[in-house]
């Protein structure tokens, strides 16, 4: 019970703490009001709040490395190995890309499919 010493009760919700889409995606809270003067009537609503996720977490391989072997003068488009992420957002599909960094032989030598 809030005292209109402290603050005017306008009726409006706002936040104390954190929302975290990954941990709860939706809250619903029960609202009611009083009037001030015998025999005090009271009125009812729900509030029902969906948290939109952002993309607030990050993007991790499944291992922090990958390892392959190929024999020289394989045939063009050989298989090499698969890398593969994971983001705990969830929101879309994640897009691959050589790092800036990779040298150019190696970027003369192989191709990684971005969707895959």
């Amino acid at each position: 019970v809030c005292s209109g010493l402290w603050f005017r009760p306008t009726g409006l919700v706002t936040t104390v703490d954190y929302l975290d889409y990954e941990t709860k995606t939706s809250y619903l809270m029960n609202v009611s009001a009083t009037d001030q003067s015998p025999p005090f009537h009271r009125g009812y609503c729900t509030v029902y709040v969906t948290l939109l996720n952002e993309l607030d977490e990050a993007v991790a391989f499944l291992s922090a490395g990958y390892e392959a072997s190929l024999k020289e003068n394989i045939a063009t488009g050989t298989e090499v190995v698969q890398v593969k992420a994971q983001s705990a957002d969830n929101l879309n599909q994640l897009s691959y890309r050589f790092d800036p960094d990779t040298s150019p032989a190696a970027l003369a030598l192989f191709k990684i499919d971005s969707v895959t």
